[in-house]
């Protein structure tokens, strides 16, 4: 084999294998080969592309991140699922609200004055709770006037039975002796609450334990079934001798539960609970005056 044969074989070869390990090798060792500059450019620039290529499939896949970082990554989806969670509940929270305060500013039109109130001291009979208020005839209060809960202005409390210059007593719904309640249970969901031919009326009292009980009204719908209420349904206030019209449809608590009366086993029995627990515990309340002119109430308490 002649000289020029030899070198035409032994040139590409030798760029070849030259330009594989430059590609291959780490980049700390490529510095000596700057001496060769531009030559070496010039050299494996045709072939450059193709050898990249063939690097880049050889190349291992870039390490998983260590323990330190997935844990910080999913600490973070931790977090972002909370804050999202937050966000629905305070939605649905304020649509509640919504809703309540559309109902009664519908059907509960007669317009009062709100009067913020603290609860000074708690009676010891737990059966027959009272309140004192910091809020008497000096600030308008009158005896008859309805009580709300300051954290749900829609949650009625009670009746003021007493009231001096600066103080007032009123006994919670829940009390034993506060007396009967006339209500209405709405059924859940928007039916319910605009169709007014669905409410079921009941007439409550306090049990001693926190919760009011009562009859239930017998009805039946087209196909002869009973209309039962569900746990968890609404139960407003409706009209009574002793309570102001300004206090219909205040909120009295949701239906807890439903039984055969002990008296009547044709007859239901409706179990109510307030809906922001034990009354009694109350410490800031809304005092609803009379607007000047109008009566407190159409009774004594």
């Amino acid at each position: 084999m002649r000289s020029s044969e030899v070198a035409k074989f032994v040139y590409p070869a030798t760029v070849a294998v030259c330009t594989i390990a430059a590609l291959l090798l780490p980049s700390g060792l490529h510095r000596p080969a700057g001496l060769l500059g531009g030559v070496a450019e010039l050299l494996v620039s045709p072939v450059s592309g193709p050898i990249i290529k063939l690097r880049d499939w050889l190349r291992p896949l870039s390490p998983p991140p260590d323990a330190g970082t997935l844990a910080a990554m999913e600490q973070t989806l931790l977090e972002t699922r909370t804050q999202l969670l937050q966000t629905l509940d305070e939605n649905q929270r304020l649509a509640q609200t919504i809703e309540r305060l559309g109902v009664l500013r519908g059907i509960n039109a007669e317009p009062v004055e709100l009067l913020p109130a603290t609860v000074t001291l708690v009676s010891a009979d737990n059966a027959r709770p009272t309140l004192t208020l910091r809020a008497g005839t000096s600030q308008g209060v009158e005896q008859g006037c309805v009580v709300t809960l300051l954290s749900n202005p829609s949650q009625v409390l009670g009746l003021v039975r007493s009231v001096r210059a600066r103080t007032s007593t009123i006994a919670p719904i829940t009390s034993l002796g506060a007396g009967e309640l006339d209500v209405a249970i709405i059924p859940s969901g928007a039916t319910g609450t605009t169709n007014p031919e669905t409410w079921l009326r009941a007439r409550i009292a306090p049990v001693g334990d926190g919760t009011l009980r009562g009859d239930l009204e017998d009805r039946k719908d087209q196909a002869g079934n009973r209309i039962e209420p569900k746990e968890g349904d609404e139960v407003r206030l409706l009209d009574g001798p002793n309570w102001p019209s300004s206090s219909r449809m205040l909120l009295v608590g949701k239906v807890q539960g439903v039984a055969p009366s002990p008296r009547q086993r044709l007859r239901l029995v409706v179990t109510v609970a307030p809906s922001e627990g034990d009354l009694s515990r109350a410490r800031e309340v809304m005092v609803r005056l009379p607007v000047a002119g109008r009566p407190a109430s159409g009774g004594t308490p």
